[in-house]
């Protein structure tokens, strides 16, 4: 727990010079790309023993593709994404592993490792209160996640995906959304009372519905991860970061809550 701590806390200090310090923007994408591209490898390297032919180049590419659209031209990544699985696909035609579940892989790495961290380069851009939703976007996942760990640990009962992770409970979960929707308290209070204008000017209901609406999706996106671990047959997608495991481990709530942010925010 020291060291999950330790490591912990200096991602989130480097993150938060990143995100808040306007010149540091392209930093800031740098750093994201560099996540995919060990998340990339993580994700097709647990993948290949399963053996089902998933093509980590063609999908490496168009997650590669879906980040560079997200940030310089963000109005056309729906024409990078169907591109991106037209190549993928092609690649499957001519690669001779013709396989149903390969291509799917693919695909679905393209989507998770590329299109929805995309959400959070296009959150970090938005004019005047970027930094404040993504850091909103962050704290909402982590919320939930801290939340669930420790009221899981202190009254969970009832399993809420055994198969899948079995020390998760659905009291846990709810603690969760409580825990989040506390903290989207805070910061309205931290806009509405102190100020603080790089959070977006919303009422207390929108604050409170975005966190609980990120933290059920960074819940799933939690699971997900488990999902595919499980199925690997490995206890940790990586080992890049100690007492965490690797980029999927620590970043897995967030990629499906950075889509739903983005919407949040924008709609």
């Amino acid at each position: 727990m020291i060291l999950r701590l330790a490591t912990g806390i200096a991602l989130a200090a480097v993150f938060v010079v990143l995100i808040w310090v306007p010149v540091l923007a392209p930093v800031f994408a740098a750093a994201l790309v560099a996540f995919a591209l060990i998340g990339a490898q993580e994700f097709f390297g647990m993948a290949a023993t399963k053996k089902i032919g998933a093509d980590a180049v063609s999908g490496v590419a168009a997650i590669l593709a879906l980040l560079a659209a997200a940030y310089f031209v963000p109005g056309l990544i729906a024409a990078v994404f169907a591109g991106g699985v037209a190549v993928v696909a092609f690649a499957h035609i001519l690669n001779g592993k013709h396989r149903l579940a390969g291509l799917a892989t693919t695909v679905f790495g393209m989507v998770y490792i590329g299109l929805f961290p995309g959400y959070f380069l296009q959150v970090h851009n938005l004019p005047e209160i970027g930094a404040g939703l993504l850091t909103l976007g962050i704290a909402a996942v982590v919320l939930s996640d801290t939340g669930a760990y420790f009221t899981g640990k202190a009254i969970g009962r009832t399993k809420l995906a055994p198969k899948v992770s079995p020390k998760k409970t659905w009291e846990g979960s709810v603690g969760g959304l409580i825990w989040t929707a506390a903290g989207m308290g805070i910061l309205f209070v931290l806009r509405d009372r102190f100020g603080f204008t790089a959070f977006p000017d919303w009422g207390l209901p929108r604050y409170l519905a975005t966190g609980v609406v990120l933290a059920v999706v960074g819940q799933i996106g939690d699971l997900v991860e488990s999902l595919i671990k499980r199925d690997a047959g490995v206890k940790d997608s990586g080992t890049i970061f100690p007492g965490h495991g690797g980029a999927l481990d620590r970043c897995d709530g967030l990629l499906f809550a950075a889509p739903a942010l983005y919407f949040a925010a924008t709609i």
